[in-house]
C-alpha cells in the first residue's frame, strides 16, 4: 500500500486467484465479456474463463500491449471489464483506456503481474483500475519463495469482500 499508494493491498496465494477475485468482485459472470489482449501468461484469460466469462480479445500494439484504439471497436452489450495486461514491465496506454472506462462506465482491472514499480506518466501501473492484480510467483520481479499474488485497489469494499473471500468468509 506504502509503495503504491493505495489504499488496500489484499494478499492472495497467487496472482491467476487475484485476477479471478478481481473479475468476481467486479461482478464478472457467466456469458458477461472481458476486454483483454492475447499475447499474455494464460493465467490472463483462464481467470476470465474460469468464471464462465468470454475473452474478447484486443489487437496489440507493437509495445505488445493491449492497442486502445481497438478497444471501443469490441465493446458490446455484454462487456463487463477492460483488462489490460502491462506485459514485461511495459505500461499500457492509460490515460485512453481510463478515458474509455469512463464512457462506457466499464471498470479496468490491471494486470500488472510483470510490471511492480513500472510507472506511467510518474504514476505506478495498478493505480489506474478499480482493481490491479500483481503475481509474487518466483518467475517475477518482486517474488516470493513459491507462488504468491495480492490484489491493490481504492475502494474499501471491494477490498473487504476480497479479505472474506480469499480464506472461505473467515
Amino acid at each position: 500500500c506504502n509503495f503504491l499508494k493505495v489504499k488496500n493491498c489484499v494478499a492472495l496465494n497467487s496472482g491467476t486467484d487475484a485476477l479471478t477475485l478481481a473479475l468476481s468482485l467486479i461482478g464478472v459472470r457467466r456469458g458477461d465479456e472481458v476486454l483483454t489482449p492475447p499475447n499474455s501468461f494464460i493465467a490472463s484469460t483462464a481467470a476470465i474463463a474460469h468464471l464462465g466469462a468470454v475473452p474478447v480479445f484486443v489487437d496489440v500494439r507493437n509495445d505488445q500491449n493491449i492497442n486502445p484504439e481497438e478497444i471501443e471497436k469490441k465493446i458490446t452489450k455484454k462487456t463487463k471489464a477492460i483488462m489490460p495486461v502491462h506485459l514485461s514491465g511495459h505500461p499500457c496506454e492509460m490515460d485512453t483506456i481510463k478515458n474509455i472506462s469512463k464512457k462506457y462506465k466499464i471498470p479496468i482491472i490491471e494486470d500488472a503481474a510483470q510490471a511492480i514499480g513500472t510507472k506511467y506518466k510518474n504514476k505506478f501501473v495498478g493505480t489506474f483500475g478499480e482493481v490491479a492484480c500483481f503475481s509474487a510467483h518466483p518467475l517475477k520481479n518482486l517474488n516470493a519463495i513459491g507462488d504468491a499474488g495480492y490484489l491493490v485497489t481504492n475502494i474499501n469494499q471491494l477490498a473487504k469482500k476480497a479479505r472474506l473471500l480469499r480464506n472461505h468468509g473467515i
